[in-house]
């Protein structure tokens, strides 16, 4: 999981403008664009019962 992290999901968030993450400091942030993707989050959060078994 800690690979594909690092090797996929971050760089893409990173790319999308979703987060600001710094490699070398391990830090990761809100990107210009987080406030996009909230509606999601808040609906996976209000949800988190319904989801899928290991669902991350």
């Amino acid at each position: 999981m800690r690979t594909a992290l690092y090797h996929l999901h971050l760089p893409k968030l990173a790319e999308a403008g979703y987060t600001e993450w710094d490699k070398d400091t391990h830090t990761i942030r809100r990107g210009p664009n987080f406030d996009e993707i909230v509606p999601l989050l808040r609906l996976m959060a209000d949800h988190e019962d319904e989801l899928p078994a290991g669902w991350p």
